[in-house]
């Protein structure tokens, strides 16, 4: 893995005299300049920062390395376990300008948090307007994908894939045969795409359980796999699907400031409807294989190869299924959410460093990241739409595998006003970032020991900066988390770019 590093005063000025084109009119000169390339050049550092660190998400990864001329740019990557280490390690990185040139980031608040109330000149991050502008981004892109990286008119961001958050997998010769097995002992199973609630869910996977089906190897079937290694996993589960399945508007309630000024009565409301979600995902859990902790990709790989029936997660646990089950296992909108489309848009950022001209960002933006024949071999390594809706038809069928075209599809639909069809930006877009509130940090911790009733494993590695004591029982954890849950609802992070 590469290391950070910082070009020299000396050489930052030596490729503004070399430079094929003058530099775009910071003083002194920073990234944000986003120069082109000199003429002449080579083995000039590129870095990038990651947290694609499953083996299939680096391989999308390689998909826009390759593209990189090699004999004139030397390519580091910093790969990160989680979006949380990425965003905690730039921050760490402003204060000693030890930058990347480029850094991943979701759309929304992971680029807002480095804009918000700032004039555009002295912004964290660079604005890439007059990339956008040269080359009519807004023309070639979805609405809905440069929205979330935009702020008072600037953009602030590239998409390089649009990923489909409130989706459930499953099985479909598995279900089928046993709903064979049911409807021999007098019971009928409703097919996944005809359920209407999370409760109905729940219901169904009830009689899946008291089929008591085993495996070929003989062992029990799990009726739901959840990624259980990581908290995030559940976390996707409780909001993007069970809390948005509950109705109510209390998912935007929830993450776009719908408490601000509201009632006791729409407090309570909201109160009740993260009760319910709680109650829910306890159900879902007891459909689990809880003794044996599973990452989310087994658990998507359980469901391929019919060790289990079902497992709710993005869309991008298809690129964890090999080519001989991928057929098996079909998606469908997660009950009671349909008409919805929950998307979070990987993208990447370009950080203001000073002694730099940003030659090296623009080339990896303008070069790769917008290139379509990149955007769709990265799309079927990533199983993650390209953001462009410029695709033509022969492009859209080069997206390999029917699921990526139909969600491309229905993507471009929602993006239409009058398409009846509802966007809505993922949590991570939405919620406070890491760093900017220390209790909030903590959220996906207080979720499942709500849920599980285990509290988290104490590893001794980060230090805790919630004020707060940590709840002592599930019970108390549950508290704590409506709670904070209530008090982010009463604004929205980052209102004036919204």
């Amino acid at each position: 893995m590469g290391r950070f590093r910082v070009l020299s005063a000396g050489a930052a000025f030596w490729l503004l005299a070399c430079s094929g084109d003058r530099v775009l009119g910071d003083y002194p000169p920073s990234t944000c300049d986003l120069a082109d390339p000199p003429v002449e050049f080579s083995n000039e550092p590129l870095s990038i920062a990651t947290f694609w660190a499953d083996s299939h998400e680096q391989d999308a990864l390689e998909q826009l390395r390759r593209r990189i001329d090699s004999r004139r740019y030397l390519v580091s990557t910093e790969q990160m376990r989680t979006r949380v280490e990425v965003q905690r390690h730039i921050n760490d990185a402003f204060e000693s300008q030890q930058l990347p040139d480029v850094f991943q980031v979701n759309g929304g608040s992971d680029v807002l948090r480095w804009v918000q109330s700032r004039p555009v000149d002295a912004t964290d991050v660079c604005a890439l307007d007059r990339l956008r502008d040269t080359y009519d981004w807004e023309t070639a892109y979805f609405p809905a994908a440069l929205a979330p990286l935009s702020c008072r008119g600037g953009l602030y961001g590239l998409p390089v894939g649009i990923h489909h958050l409130n989706v459930l997998f499953f099985n479909r010769p598995l279900f089928a045969a046993l709903a064979t097995r049911a409807h021999a002992d007098g019971v009928e199973l409703t097919d996944p795409s005809e359920l209407k609630t999370a409760h109905e869910l729940v219901s169904e996977l009830a009689r899946v359980a008291e089929l008591q089906a085993t495996t070929p190897s003989g062992k029990p079937l799990v009726p739901l796999a959840i990624g259980s290694e990581s908290e995030w996993p559940l976390t996707v589960i409780a909001f993007e699907n069970v809390l948005l399945s509950l109705g109510h508007d209390a998912y935007e309630s929830l993450w776009m400031g719908g408490l601000a000024d509201a009632s006791a009565e729409r407090r309570a409301e909201l109160s009740d409807a993260l009760t319910e979600m709680l109650a829910v995902l306890r159900d879902l859990r007891s459909f689990s294989d809880v003794a044996t902790e599973v990452s989310w990709q087994d658990a998507v790989r359980q469901v391929g190869s019919g060790e289990a029936l079902m497992t709710i997660t993005g869309d991008w646990g298809f690129a964890q299924l090999d080519a001989d089950v991928v057929g098996d296992v079909e998606t469908v909108t997660f009950p009671g959410t349909s008409g919805t489309f929950v998307y979070t848009p990987d993208s990447f950022a370009v950080p203001r460093e000073l002694g730099k001209n940003g030659f090296p960002a623009r080339s990896f933006l303008h070069d790769i990241v917008q290139d379509k024949a990149a955007l769709i071999d990265f799309a079927n390594a990533k199983h993650a739409i390209p953001p462009r809706r410029d695709l033509m038809p022969s492009e859209v069928d080069a997206l390999n595998r029917e699921s990526l075209r139909a969600t491309y599809r229905r993507f471009s639909d929602c993006n239409g006003s009058d398409s009846g069809c509802k966007l809505l930006l993922a949590v991570s877009g939405l919620a406070p970032p890491p760093g900017t509130d220390a209790c909030f940090d903590e959220m996906d911790s207080l979720l499942t020991f709500a849920v599980s009733g285990n509290p988290p494993a104490d590893t001794g590695s980060t230090p805790r900066l919630c004020s707060q004591p940590f709840p002592t029982t599930g019970a108390a954890a549950e508290a704590r988390l409506i709670q904070l849950l209530l008090s982010v609802a009463e604004r929205r992070f980052a209102a004036d770019c919204r």
